[in-house]
């Protein structure tokens, strides 16, 4: 349900100049980083302190943006792929997800010997914040007027237009 809402702001609000997906691609990567840059620097403190109020807004910030992400990325990707395939975006997406957890958590248990849970979590950030700029400076979104949205939206639905 949460992510159905989501859709519907991320579809009608969004800076124009940037681009309907790019807007919110953007802000949820730069909202994750920041996450990250605060577990970095609170999370010891906090679990030793087991302020759960704390630790529990903060994860609900970092889901929030990772939701915001996944729709983004969901309506981006229809838009960049070319017609023929359209079809790939489930293995696409699929694929990068196995990745992102592969890098994760094994990433994390490889580096666990040397760096501790905040220094990872402040690597991440900067990671996701350098590539978070990559993604500001040099991709494109093709613009698009409102009859190609509207048969993009329903083209790959059961609905008969």
């Amino acid at each position: 349900m949460i992510n159905q809402n989501l859709k519907c702001v991320v579809d009608s609000l969004y800076v124009q100049w940037i681009g309907r997906r790019k807007t919110w691609i953007i802000t949820s990567q730069t909202g994750i980083a920041c996450v990250l840059f605060i577990m970095g620097g609170y999370m010891k403190e906090w679990l030793a302190n087991a302020q759960v109020y704390q630790i529990t807004c903060l994860m609900f910030l970092l889901f929030l943006f990772i939701s915001i992400q996944d729709v983004a990325t969901d309506g981006w990707i229809i838009t960049k792929l070319p017609p023929q395939l359209k079809g790939l975006t489930g293995p696409i997406q699929s694929f990068g997800i196995q990745i992102g957890v592969l890098c994760g958590f094994s990433g994390l248990t490889k580096v666990q010997d040397f760096l501790s849970l905040p220094t990872f979590c402040t690597y991440l950030a900067l990671v996701l914040a350098f590539s978070t700029c990559l993604i500001a400076i040099y991709a494109e979104e093709k613009k698009e007027t409102i009859q190609e949205r509207f048969i993009e939206k329903y083209k790959y639905s059961n609905l008969q237009l």
